[in-house]
């Protein structure tokens, strides 16, 4: 025989209505109208006029060719709703195509021989071509405008960047608003890759010279952020990420290296390995003499060259090499090993342990 404790069923069945009703509130903040106009009268009748819908007879589909325009800003017009009917007519409801299309009756009921309007908002957040809709039912009928236009981006930057080997880049940015100040633009780099070392100007094209964090990994790509200076304060403008390429510059992992007697010593290349990759594909036993120098730790003494044997294999976006067992055991511990791997070096420590 089961005993139910209804003191507990009870509160369960509270929390739950609690929850219920919780989620009815957000449900209902977030399907509060969002404000599309807030100007005066004047203001609003200096609004274009980009389309007339009738309520009786006339066309249904209403396709309207919108100039190019700068993404994140938002484009307002009207469409005017003209009853050419005998009987008041209602705008009840109106579906637009997506979050970014906004669309709201200024009036919702227009008597018999009178004009209202609806009010649309495009929030161009996207680059490229569009084509945005508003449905307005109207006297039993559904009238359509289709809108249209292309939105660009107010500063442009090149799809990729290339690093050179000592991790230095240039990077031309073209500004297309006229409206941009030039002077007050700035940029960073997002995250701790690189940094943006100088910035100069000419015409409308902004130059960076750019320096790669060689500390950090290397990245498919970068964010860099502009920003506008203005009286009223720094604006954030669109972010772009742009694509990375590097020539000649390789990192290792691990950089420091702990040899163990009778076990081949293994690192893992990252950046421009396109040759090596090469290498480890043109053969069933891919191998490489590594030209090494070897740094004394401290400089005590002077620096030597050896040539150390190594097997490669190449995996996703990364090479291994694997010294052969006796690789780097004469080495004194502390040592930096700097190796040269197709016009690239690749520097780590050498740290030989008892077994």
């Amino acid at each position: 025989m089961y005993t139910v404790n209804f003191s507990r069923w009870f509160a369960a069945v509270l929390f739950a209505a609690a929850l219920l009703c919780e989620s009815r509130s957000l449900r209902a903040a977030n399907e509060t109208p969002r404000l599309i106009f807030d100007g005066t009268e004047e203001e609003f009748s200096r609004l274009p006029i980009l389309a007339k819908v009738e309520a009786i007879g006339g066309k249904v589909v209403h396709r309207v060719k919108l100039s190019k325009g700068f993404e994140g800003e938002d484009q307002i017009f009207r469409v005017q709703i003209v009853n050419n009917g005998d009987t008041d007519v209602s705008i009840k409801k109106l579906v637009s195509s997506c979050g970014c299309t906004l669309a709201q009756p200024k009036d919702r009921e227009i008597p018999e021989g009178g004009v209202g309007y609806v009010l649309v908002r495009l929030l161009r957040s996207r680059v490229g071509g569009f084509e945005e809709a508003v449905t307005i039912p109207l006297a039993g009928r559904e009238h359509q405008g289709i809108f249209e236009g292309t939105t660009v981006r107010r500063i442009s930057g090149p799809p990729e960047v290339e690093f050179d080997s000592k991790g230095t880049a240039s990077l031309k940015i073209s500004v297309i608003d006229p409206e941009i100040d030039i002077a007050a633009l700035s940029f960073v780099v997002a995250g701790n890759h690189a940094k943006v070392v100088d910035k100069h100007s000419e015409a409308e094209t902004v130059t960076l010279e750019l320096s790669w964090n060689r500390r950090t990994r290397f990245a498919e790509s970068l964010l860099l952020v502009p920003k506008l200076q203005s009286a009223d304060g720094d604006a954030h403008l669109i972010p772009m990420t742009i694509r990375t390429r590097f020539s000649g510059m390789v990192r290792v992992v691990p950089t420091s290296l702990y040899i163990r007697e009778g076990v081949p010593p293994r690192i893992f290349l990252f950046g421009d390995l396109s040759e090596l990759t090469s290498k480890s594909s043109n053969a069933d036993d891919p191998r490489l003499d590594v030209h090494c120098t070897i740094l004394p730790q401290g400089g005590q003494g002077p620096p030597r060259q050896c040539v150390v044997s190594a097997k490669i294999k190449a995996l996703k976006g990364v090479v291994s090499l694997t010294f052969d067992k006796e690789a780097f055991s004469d080495v004194a511990s502390g040592s930096v090993v700097s190796a040269e791997l197709y016009g690239s070096s690749a520097r780590f420590s050498v740290y030989p342990i008892d077994s």
